[in-house]
């Protein structure tokens, strides 16, 4: 946004200058000769002038140069700002698909901590109705179980 102020910056003054090499060269040639003005006196004062004129082209060449430099350098930084807008764009799609993995992995941590629970209940009401009637190999089996692998290997056994 800066570059873009200085551009105009730039451009005013080129205008300015330009308008001020016209009416110098106007003014001096406007101005009424007084009493003893020479041919040589006369010619000197257009060589000054042809002179400002000159500057005042290299001058404004000078300013032209620096503004295509700025304006390149704001095409390319344009650029460089749409590169990384695509950069964040992409990450942003790639956060929504995070997202949705999330979503999932935690969908299917429910469903196993749900089926887990199950099948808790389901062994202890095993275990109630065999102690109920009197089979204690399988209380043997849960007590001398060190983890739900173990008492799972068991049972089933």
């Amino acid at each position: 946004m800066k570059k873009i102020l200085n551009v105009n910056k730039l451009k005013t003054y080129i205008s300015c200058l330009m308008i001020f090499a016209i009416l110098s060269v106007l003014l001096v040639s406007a101005l009424p000769v007084r009493g003893k003005t020479s041919i040589s006196d006369l010619e000197e004062q257009m060589a000054d002038n042809e002179k400002a004129i000159k500057d005042a082209q290299q001058e404004i060449s000078t300013k032209n140069a620096e503004l295509s430099k700025s304006q390149t350098e704001i095409l390319e930084a344009e650029v460089e700002i749409e590169r990384y807008n695509q950069i964040v764009f992409g990450l942003g799609n790639d956060i929504v698909n995070k997202e949705g993995e999330i979503d999932l992995t935690l969908a299917r941590i429910a469903e196993t901590i749900r089926e887990q629970e199950e099948y808790y209940e389901h062994a202890k009401e095993r275990i109630k109705v065999m102690y109920e009637h009197g089979s204690t190999e399988y209380i043997e089996v849960l007590l001398e179980s060190s983890s739900t692998s173990d008492f799972s290997t068991f049972w089933n056994t």
